[in-house]
């Protein structure tokens, strides 16, 4: 299984210059992906392209060597499990096995019982984002990291082969930060992920390829250690970076 975006040029309806122009990136099990850049770089406008949401104005995304608009929107989600920074959907009434069994079964509620693996699966997916014991409870009353792991909990449960995550810690506390690193790193060998972050140090704690996204275009991709110096991102940031060794783990600030 592998996601592949060529030239994507992508303009907003009313903008005259394109916000995407001539990306290209290559998402495929065995690694984690890290894209990073500036606010309104147009990092969560790539996740919706690469997803089938947004049609580019020219560019090809190819999944699993098939352009994504050609897989029908059951198909593709079974395949490519995209969790978005910001999910628009009424939370009050549902509780979170429920919320995270809509994405094993594809339904807004659940119409009788699940059958034994699918049991089995659900309740997998809820010990590993730690959601256990959260089960029962209701969307509406969660903090916004509890629910960034419901969401994600949902996208996981029917083992994608791609897995699209847009700032996955925004909402998290360090501990939280820590098991979803942890989670990432245990998924790799299995399933492509593509994290979409703000956050320098979880690219270079998490990540085996990072890519900066400036003007428009891929501006350096590599191994994190490469691309995540001073020299790289001040072009990128417009801001001096100080990188330095704590106890042999590498950690980059804004000075």
């Amino acid at each position: 299984m592998k996601l592949t975006a060529e030239q994507l040029v992508y303009t907003h309806p009313g903008s005259r210059e394109p916000l995407m122009n001539g990306v290209s990136l290559e998402i495929a099990p065995g690694r984690i992906a890290a894209l990073l850049g500036r606010n309104g770089s147009g990092k969560s406008t790539l996740v919706r392209l690469l997803s089938g949401y947004l049609n580019p104005d020219s560019g090809t995304v190819m999944l699993d060597g098939r352009p994504v608009s050609e897989w029908s929107p059951a198909e593709r989600v079974r395949r490519l499990a995209v969790v978005q920074q910001h999910v628009a959907v009424p939370l009050t009434d549902y509780t979170v096995r429920e919320t995270v069994a809509m994405g094993l079964t594809g339904v807004s509620r659940l119409s009788g019982s699940l059958s034994p693996e699918q049991s089995e699966r659900l309740n997998h997916t809820l010990e590993l984002l730690d959601l256990t014991d959260l089960s029962g409870r209701l969307c509406g009353t969660l903090s916004g990291g509890e629910r960034q792991r419901v969401f994600t909990a949902a996208a996981l449960v029917r083992s994608p082969g791609l897995l699209l995550l847009d700032e996955p810690t925004s909402a998290a506390d360090p501990a939280v930060t820590r098991k979803i690193v942890s989670l990432l790193r245990r998924l790799a060998p299995e399933v492509g992920i593509l994290v979409v972050t703000h956050d320098l140090q979880l690219a270079l704690d998490c990540a085996g390829y990072v890519m900066l996204l400036h003007d428009g275009r891929i501006a350096a991709a590599g191994n994190p250690s490469d691309v995540l110096t001073p020299e790289t991102l001040l072009p990128v940031y417009g801001c001096p970076f100080r990188r330095f060794d704590c106890g042999g783990r590498p950690v980059i600030l804004p000075e």
